[in-house]
């Protein structure tokens, strides 16, 4: 239990640290690549848009 635990956690990590590195260059993120959705126009609406995001 542990174990899934752990790995979760590592993937989530490393997605958050690509989609962060991904919005400094202002590049789609990994969500809006893979499901096609834009989330928003400039870095001010994707931050406000992963902020939300975040705290759901």
């Amino acid at each position: 239990m542990q174990t899934k635990r752990l790995i979760k956690s590592l993937i989530n990590n490393f997605l958050f640290i690509i989609n962060a590195i991904l919005w400094i260059f202002n590049i789609r993120s990994v969500g809006e690549i893979v499901t096609g959705i834009n989330v928003g126009s400039n870095r001010k609406e994707k931050l406000i848009y992963g902020l939300c995001s975040l705290l759901q």
